[in-house]
């Protein structure tokens, strides 16, 4: 394990660590959640986030932060976890509500755990698998805050292999974020990759840190039903309505980069590319294929990292609009057809 440099993004100061999953651990801090409180007065409705020390750490010839890994700090006031009653349409309902603390390491074992069991899969498909033994040995790029409330990790899994029918099979890559400060959400992004290509973006997991959507299981369970996803290939040859496409992306998407899209949608010769790859396409339709690739060179073209994965944020937006868009269409059709 090494480190590879540091930069600074948000005022924070943020560390770059190589090596491998399981080695990379120790830089992983975990954390508690506890009474927001002054002595014996105790606020009822927060919680403060507080970092554990890393253990049995030498604190001899280090720098500041080094030294800060003994300590317990705080990091967070959030609201406290409770009852209360929503409206959901029309009718009021009780429900958990407030900050639910995930734990990075939680988060990564998780993943880990889903690519594991899915690797026994092995062919379905488009995917070609290879049984995934050991997860821990996996090399990762790390990037930690100073206190390490802020975590992106991220690591190619070379025993998954995606075969698109022209003799260049991709690879996957996994991007999880997370954070216990509130400003990042429980992240899991999956990346089909290779080289001289631009890389195909799906969302595996989202969540703002809310009880009711992070209930035991949910991130496996979303992150399982996208890697079925992608291994049906049926992404390959999905359409949707190009009206509804344009209108979410100048929704969601910054103005340059939503600009970029639509001169794209619009050139005669690549709709006719797009139809082209779709034997179903409609002529008011486009293929989604095309389309996230489109939005994956669009990011890639932000020079500044820290703008770049808030390009990443807003594409992967699009991408789950679009998609719920392209599921409820889905819907649509079978109903008709029935």
């Amino acid at each position: 394990m090494k480190q590879i440099r540091k930069r600074e993004w948000d005022g924070r100061e943020w560390k770059l660590w190589s090596g491998s999953i399981g080695d990379l651990r120790q830089e992983i801090p975990t954390f508690t959640i506890g009474d927001f409180r002054m002595g014996t007065g105790i606020n009822k409705y927060k919680s403060v986030i507080v970092r554990e020390p890393y253990g049995d750490v030498d604190i001899g010839d280090t720098d500041e932060d080094d030294s800060m890994k003994s300590r317990r700090i705080p990091i967070e006031v959030v609201r406290k976890k409770h009852e209360g009653t929503i409206r959901d349409n029309y009718k009021h309902k009780t429900v958990l509500l407030g900050y639910n603390l995930v734990q990075h390491h939680d988060l990564l074992d998780d993943v880990l755990k889903t690519l594991k069991i899915f690797s026994d899969k092995e062919s379905m498909g488009i995917a070609r698998i290879t049984r995934l033994t050991d997860a821990e040995d996996l090399e990762a790029n790390l990037e930690i805050t100073t206190y390490g409330a802020r975590m992106r990790i991220e690591f190619p899994v070379p025993n998954y292999k995606y075969d698109v029918d022209d003799g260049k099979p991709y690879g996957l890559n996994v991007i999880c974020r997370n954070s216990v400060d509130k400003r990042i959400a429980v992240e899991v992004n999956l990346y089909l990759y290779r080289e001289n290509s631009p890389e195909i973006p799906f969302r595996g997991f989202y969540s703002r840190h809310k009880p009711e959507e992070l209930k035991d299981g949910a991130i496996e369970k979303g992150l399982n039903e996208k890697l079925l996803d992608i291994a049906s290939g049926k992404w390959l040859k999905a359409t949707i309505e190009k009206g509804k496409v344009e209108n979410l992306t100048k929704e969601i998407l910054d103005k340059k980069g939503a600009q970029q899209i639509l001169d794209a949608l619009n050139k005669s010769d690549e709709a006719e590319d797009v139809l082209n790859k779709s034997d179903e396409a409609e002529s008011d339709h486009i293929n989604l294929y095309w389309f996230r690739t489109k939005l994956s060179a669009l990011s890639t073209a932000v020079p500044k990292l820290e703008l770049r994965d808030q390009q990443m944020g807003r594409i992967m937006k699009l991408l789950h609009e679009v998609d719920k868009v392209v599921e409820e269409e889905t819907r649509e059709q079978k109903s008709g057809n029935n």
